[in-house]
């Protein structure tokens, strides 16, 4: 077996999960990667090992005889890899947080800021686009991570609900539909909206909002990546837009923005989930952010 430092610790990574799959696209799935892409790269570490790994057939994939030997040394390089991490004399010497922008800034500072357990430790806020997150864990440039819906982590990574977010659909105070004593969708859809955007591979891309009317039904009349953005837009034209309610919660309050009821949409709610990666974060600190962010979450529903 030949150049074994030619991997990286995704590549071993991608090795060891062999064990626990049986096709390349599961194993994919697991790494929230393009299967063509996985299997481009097991074909790269084949030539760079010069040894056959898997046996390919329309049932899936099997290991080869030869792979045993080169899997007990990526095994054994990734337990050696754990121990020098759990033996680190502290979790926190720095940490990286990927998330949607209005998390880190309306949730996560607010949760990181008043922990003790963090108070020496450089933290860097990444802006992340929600499809990015999981790859930018598994490439190991985050080490935590906050994301809506479900997403598969490797198993080196610990992953916990903290509650529900709910959306709403915002207007300036003086937007013509709040003299509607009922608003419906076809109300809604002849204003323009402010919708999300991220910066991926592929450029830009539109966002999923989680608007009871679809995209394409509505005219997009701002792409903006943050939240704060689309508030600065909502407020001063009558452009709408469909945000977490813990945004601009105190805004209505104090009436500088307005929230409109649709009454042919159900609330819209989405599970918020922490993922971190075990070997970068203590139990302490897992827990405690956990606990705060439930905290400041429940607080909206008030």
């Amino acid at each position: 077996m030949k150049n074994i430092d030619h991997l990286s610790m995704i590549d071993l990574r991608l090795l060891h999960g062999l064990l626990q799959v049986d096709s390349i696209r599961e194993l994919a799935r697991r790494f929230d990667m393009d299967a063509g892409n996985v299997s481009r790269r097991l074909n790269w570490i084949e030539e760079q090992l010069e040894v056959k790994i898997l046996g390919r057939s329309q049932s899936g994939i099997r290991l080869t005889e030869e792979s045993s030997r080169v899997l007990g040394v990526v095994e054994k390089i990734l337990d050696l890899s754990q121990q020098l991490n759990d033996s680190k004399p502290s979790f926190n010497r720095f940490l990286n947080i990927g998330a949607p922008s209005f998390v880190n800034s309306t949730l996560i500072v607010p949760s990181i800021s008043g922990s003790t357990q963090l108070k020496d430790t450089k933290i860097n806020f990444l802006d992340l686009a929600p499809n990015d997150i999981v790859s930018r864990g598994v490439s190991g440039s985050i080490d935590i991570g906050l994301f809506f819906g479900r997403l598969v982590w490797p198993e080196s990574w610990k992953v916990s609900k903290v509650g529900k977010v709910r959306w709403c659909l915002v207007a300036s105070p003086k937007h013509p539909l709040k003299a509607n004593r009922k608003i419906v969708s076809g109300d809604v859809a002849t204003y323009g909206f402010a919708h999300p955007m991220y910066w991926t591979a592929n450029g830009m891309e539109y966002g999923d909002d989680f608007c009871p009317l679809p995209r394409l039904q509505r005219k997009t009349l701002f792409g903006t990546t943050t939240a704060e953005s689309a508030i600065s837009i909502v407020r001063s034209t009558q452009v709408l837009a469909f945000i977490p309610f813990i945004l601009v919660q105190e805004r209505i309050q104090n009436g500088t923005l307005a929230e409109l009821k649709v009454t042919d949409w159900d609330d819209i709610t989405r599970d918020l989930s922490i993922a971190v990666r075990a070997s970068s974060i203590s139990q302490k600190l897992y827990l405690e952010l956990i606990q705060r962010l439930k905290f400041q979450i429940a607080a909206t529903f008030e």
